[in-house]
């Protein structure tokens, strides 16, 4: 045998004939991660030893055998992969006695159809993996298939004459929770179920093959005596303290009699169960993956019982952690194609291997992105014991074999394999042997990433990681801020953090103040360079969450945020992939941020009254340093107080609204609490010219009566406590500017939305539900359109009604209706008097919302909805209604009104630079 016995699984040889490939799109499979793989490879190889007929915990499952073989042409498409769930081992099928529901051996040629339905096995389970031992007394193969799909022309294991030869197999069930084992030659099966992938927390992250134990290598070379346990630290030693299972290899050898080998989280009783099954003065490997230990006297441990005397050998591969709250994961491309038989021309490789040579081999089929390989290879016709090993060529071959070759004998090992930075591996072979080998996956970074971790310790980082993204923020405090970064770079790429080489390990530490940015670049390995900044945000910018299931266009969101617990409100301008890219303080909250034609900035303030009152209520414009440029005011501030719910640039000025005050109305018609002599609030639109006179004004009293209100509310903003409140009566909270000059005006208390002619001052059109009441006079006399098909009969309590042709969106909050806030668009025929439901996109919860909100439809289609006082901020949709991008506040606070501008509006590099809380 060779001089590293170590990482070898008994999986022979059977072939795929030629090149035989799934056909796929990389891009729909990189939701799986190198988990999934990993994870098929490396969970468990071993099985309960065969020879003992005891079973483990018994999963109820049935199985069943045909005779009918359903060979297909291709094999089928492996499902994406992601967290495993490890389970102590349970016994479904055991043919030899009866346990499953067969008993006997099953015939050549036929198939074993297992039932995962009334199984522990979760309906949600992607894949099972399942430990399929074969007791046969000829050579041959068996196929793990879905049984809906029909056989495909592969192998998952090989048979030995009259010796139990195990394997792992992720078995995919179909769409009946079956799943089916093929025999070539007839033979007793044993399958336990030893976990399943999912939807969940962990993630496989590979590392450099290190020697953990070799019990040949102690000062005092002790084996492991029969029924005796060894305990292996591996947390905090190999690999991270928070891993929840290590990916190892376990090798038995100079065996002193037949047995077998389990490993197991220390902390735990051995259970009735193995990994690795091996004849006397044999050498015999597998990977398994192992649960870390977590009970006292166990914490970071995996245990190890023998039942037959003899040494072994720990190698850790990998392991399972918690998913990382950044950066980039590895992902798996699922592939099934032949790379090379040197028994044949299939391949670059077309004799056998001569003892002792090396030979280089590119197996990524030309996906550039990919960072590791996984293979299935095969040694045979050897006339001598040795080994294969597998190592990125860029290295020089490790002491370790990665599989063990013997005369007479065909051995295969499932094994992932580095990449060198020209995208080869390299297989050196210590005896003349032929090889088979079997590209089963790609391992890939996210497309168009030249980095294959990026890790931030110190601050929570926020929006995830995304390699064609740009910006990131930090959360930080006061002072210098105490962060450590790690950037591996992918092949040949090469990073920078902050302009300096991170370690060995690819970490460096900064330590930025608030406002401060730190870039990681990273170029080379043939893709366009890249740099990410890291905003160091200031401790009171308000926390967000994001979640981006989608692709929005580029562009800039500009929004004004609520002030957090503590500090100031903020206007800031976020990119596509929800970062904030810029950001200054407001004294006040910035209400209805909007992009003025320079690329200057204004916004109104608020306080978080109504609306405003006093004739010191400005608007505020500023430029991205946060000069401030004009304060625009109503031409008479004191009669005419500015409203911050919208102001509007035009080329000679601007449109402005105000709430001036009435005394003495009679507004009984409201009912109880109302009475024939009050203050209320109505409503001014005002065109100020920039030089500050009046232009043109129209007021809502002249066209609205009091009974046409359908929302009163009393607010203290003229008349103090502990007096009556004046009564808001109309609540303009929108205005759209349409190209002949009209306005589209939406009043929150009206229920209504209309057009104002700017040449005659009348309303062209009334949209508005049925009042509550009743039908109520039309003061105006304009004309009220028939509502088609809104299930909800109109909108109640309207904000950001905006008008292109005849398309009018608003966001509906459905204030004290009990019903879902919602944005909405309708199609405007003045001429036929209707207003025909588009579409609407109903608050995610069923809520309404007590204010605020906004609807935009963007140049391609999407919808912008601001969710008003609700959470999340804001989200934006696609032309369908499918989510692409949503921004949450953590724990709570609020946006008035969110715009989308396009790329173009701005440059990102001008936006850093300016961004300052100062």
């Amino acid at each position: 045998m060779g001089e590293h016995p170590e990482t070898k699984v008994t999986a022979g040889p059977h072939t795929f004939g030629r090149s035989t490939v799934v056909e796929m799109r990389l891009s729909s499979l990189r939701r799986a991660v190198c988990v999934g793989l990993a994870a098929a490879l490396a969970a468990g190889l071993g099985v309960v030893h065969p020879g003992a007929a005891t079973p483990l915990a018994e999963a109820a499952a049935t199985s069943t055998v045909t005779c009918e073989d359903p060979l297909q042409d291709v094999p089928p498409v492996v499902p994406a992969l992601e967290s495993y769930v490890s389970v102590v081992p349970e016994r479904v099928v055991d043919t030899r006695i009866g346990l499953g529901g067969y008993s006997g051996i099953v015939a050549d040629g036929c198939t074993l159809r297992l039932a995962l339905a009334d199984s522990s096995v979760p309906t949600d389970a992607g894949a099972v993996a399942l430990s399929v031992t074969a007791v046969s007394a000829s050579e041959g193969f068996m196929t793990v298939f879905p049984c809906a799909d029909g056989r495909p022309p592969s192998s998952n294991l090989n048979t030995r004459p009259d010796a139990a030869t195990p394997n792992l197999v992720v078995a995919v069930p179909d769409a009946n929770r079956e799943v089916c084992i093929f025999s070539v030659r007839a033979s007793d099966m044993v399958v336990d179920v030893q976990g399943w992938w999912t939807d969940g927390p962990t993630r496989f992250r590979p590392i450099e093959p290190v020697r953990a134990y070799d019990t040949r290598e102690l000062a005092d070379p002790v084996k492991l005596p029969a029924q005796g346990i060894r305990n292996v630290q591996v947390a905090s030693s190999y690999v991270p303290a928070d891993a929840t299972s290590v990916v190892i290899n376990l090798t038995a050898a100079q065996t002193e009699s037949r047995g077998w080998m389990v490993a197991y989280p220390c902390g735990e009783l051995p259970p009735l169960a193995s990994n690795l099954n091996f004849s006397e003065d044999d050498t015999r490997a597998v990977a398994a993956i192992v649960g870390i230990g977590t009970r006292r006297g166990g914490q970071g441990q995996i245990c190890f019982k023998t039942s037959s005397t003899t040494h072994f050998i720990v190698d850790v591969v990998g392991y399972y952690a918690p998913t990382r709250s950044f950066g980039p994961e590895i992902e798996l491309v699922p592939v099934q194609h032949r790379l090379v038989d040197t028994r044949s021309d299939l391949g670059p490789w077309d004799r056998p291997f001569a003892a002792g040579e090396v030979r280089e081999l590119d197996p990524t089929m030309g996906v550039d992105d990919a960072a590791a390989v996984v293979i299935n290879a095969v040694g045979l016709n050897t006339n001598a014991e040795g080994f294969l090993t597998f190592f990125p060529c860029s290295d020089e071959p490790p002491l370790v074999s990665t599989l063990n070759t013997f005369p007479n004998r065909d051995v295969s090992n499932l094994l992932t394999v580095q990449l060198s930075d020209a995208g080869t591996v390299c297989v050196l072979s210590l005896r003349a042997a032929d090889v088979v080998l079997d590209l089963v996956g790609l391992m890939v970074v996210p497309d168009g990433s030249l980095l294959e971790l990026l890790d931030v310790t110190g601050a929570d980082v926020f929006p995830p990681f995304d390699p064609t993204g740009t910006d990131y923020a930090m959360t930080c405090g006061a002072g210098l801020n105490e962060i450590e970064f790690t950037a591996l770079p992918h092949r040949a790429a090469v990073v920078s953090i902050d302009g300096a080489s991170p370690g060995p390990e690819g970490t460096l530490d900064v330590q930025p103040q608030t406002d401060d940015i730190v870039t990681v670049a990273v170029s080379g390995a043939g893709a366009p360079a890249a740099t990410y900044y890291f905003r160091c945000l200031p401790a009171d910018f308000p926390k967000l969450e994001v979640e981006r299931p989608g692709n929005p266009s580029a562009g800039w969101y500009l929004a004004g945020f609520t002030a957090a617990t503590e500090g100031l409100p903020y206007v800031a301008i976020l990119n596509e992939f929800g970062a904030p890219v810029w950001y200054q303080r407001s004294r006040l909250w910035a209400i209805n941020a909007q992009r003025l034609a320079d690329g200057s900035i204004s916004y109104d303030t608020a306080d978080a009254s109504g609306y405003g009152v006093g004739a010191d209520e400005v608007g505020t414009v500023i430029d991205l340093d946060g000069n401030v440029l004009a304060e625009p005011t109503t031409d008479d501030p004191t009669m005419f107080p500015l409203d911050h719910h919208e102001l509007l640039e035009r080329p000679e000025g601007w449109t402005m609204l105000s709430y001036p005050l009435r005394a003495g109305v009679d507004v009984s018609v409201l009912g109880d609490g109302y009475t024939t002599d009050e203050f209320v609030a109505t409503g001014s639109i005002r065109e100020v010219a920039a030089d500050g006179t009046l232009e043109w004004e129209w007021e809502t009293f002249d066209y609205f009566g009091v009974d046409e209100v359908q929302f009163p509310v009393r607010f203290n903003n003229h008349i103090a406590l502990p007096d009556l409140g004046e009564v808001d009566l109309f609540h303009l909270n929108s205005l759209d500017l349409q190209d002949d000059g009209d306005y589209v005006v939406s009043a929150r208390h009206l229920d209504a939305v209309f057009r104002v002619d700017r040449t005659s001052g009348d309303l062209d059109w009334i949209l508005s539900s049925e009042p509550v009441g009743g039908p109520v006079a039309n003061k105006s006399g304009a004309p009220r359109l028939t509502i088609v098909n809104d299930p909800l009969g109109g909108p109640r309590r309207p904000h950001d009604a905006r008008l292109n042709g005849t398309v009018l969106t608003l966001f509906d909050n459905r204030t004290t209706t009990g019903e879902s806030a919602r944005a909405v668009a309708y199609d405007i025929d003045a001429l036929a008097g209707t207003a025909t439901l588009l579409w609407q996109i109903d608050e995610p919860l069923g809520r309404s919302s007590g204010g605020l909100g906004a609807a935009r439809v963007q140049p391609d289609g999407s919808r912008l909805v601001t969710w008003g006082g609700l959470q999340p901020v804001y989200e934006e949709f696609d032309a369908e209604g499918n989510l692409l991008l949503s921004v949450e506040r953590m724990p709570a606070g609020n946006s008035y009104r969110v715009v989308k501008y396009g790329s173009d509006a701005w440059n990102g590099d001008d936006l850093r630079a300016a961004a300052s809380s100062t």
